[in-house]
């Protein structure tokens, strides 16, 4: 099952929302996948979104595992301190993510995303009277149903 989760970088319950989606992770190993797609201006440069959203992916490009993208995401939402996270993480500036930047905005202009974080499971997105909460109590009847396999 594939949690796709629309995030502002500087947003307080997005960064609530990552530490239960790291749950999910552990909870739900094999059974669930987690897309983050994170809210930029891609022809706004100068935004501290998009600053933060760019070295995120610069960042993303030169990682190695899930592990440490996880680790990576969890230490920018703990903190939502640039200069901070930057010296932890130090992204390559040489890198060039305007393609990925331009895909990130595009898909939550087309994803109509109104407020943050918004949650689509497999594609749908997740009715707004349901919140990560009411997932972890759904996840495994949703994963028996979706995958025709019991969760242990």
């Amino acid at each position: 099952m594939l949690i796709t989760v629309a995030c502002n970088p500087y947003c307080g319950p997005c960064a609530k929302a990552h530490i239960q989606l790291d749950d999910f992770l552990q909870r739900f190993a094999g059974k669930v996948t987690v897309q983050v797609r994170l809210l930029c201006d891609a022809e706004n440069k100068t935004d501290r979104r998009t600053i933060a959203v760019k070295a995120i992916l610069q960042k993303t490009a030169t990682t190695t595992n899930n592990i440490e993208l996880q680790q990576m995401l969890l230490d920018w939402f703990e903190c939502m301190d640039f200069k901070k996270w930057n010296t932890i993480w130090q992204p390559d500036n040489n890198i060039n993510v305007n393609e990925r930047l331009k895909e990130h905005s595009k898909w939550i202009e087309n994803s109509n995303i109104q407020f943050t974080p918004a949650f689509f499971i497999n594609g749908h997105k997740l009715p707004s009277r349901y919140n990560l909460k009411d997932l972890a109590i759904l996840l495994p009847q949703l994963s028996e149903i979706l995958t025709n396999e019991p969760v242990k």
